[in-house]
């Protein structure tokens, strides 16, 4: 689903990646390059993208149900949305990154079993 808008992405459209929390409210140097990680990344239509720009994800994810929130795996509590918070944010995103990618393989391969560190068994 796009993060803004909660319609489903289609293939033919352009998909952004975005930056949750922007790197713009990153001093310059290795603090801004922390921005850049795989959990700070959520993917968005061009249009939202957009709309988004540089906002303090504390400003807009409030506005973003909780379902669409969940679709993209961002943590659903307020207090990890604040830029003081950013590494704790990223920290419970790749969790719940990991949760999603494992709860799709369960999905589809249902005869294997996922365990804790994601390998799959029959």
């Amino acid at each position: 689903m796009d993060l803004l808008t909660g319609r489903r992405m289609a293939a033919n459209v352009r998909i952004d990646r975005h930056h949750i929390f922007p790197r713009s409210l990153f001093s310059l140097g290795v603090e801004r390059q922390r921005a850049d990680v795989l959990a700070n990344i959520a993917f968005v239509v061009n249009d939202s993208n957009k709309a988004i720009a540089d906002n303090n994800p504390a400003s807009y994810l409030k506005r973003i149900d909780e379902k669409v929130l969940r679709s993209q795996a961002i943590p659903v509590d307020p207090e990890l949305w604040r830029i003081d918070r950013a590494s704790e944010f990223w920290s419970e995103r790749k969790r719940l990154l990991a949760q999603a990618f494992n709860d799709y393989l369960t999905s589809v391969l249902p005869n294997r079993r996922v365990h804790g560190n994601g390998a799959a068994t029959t």
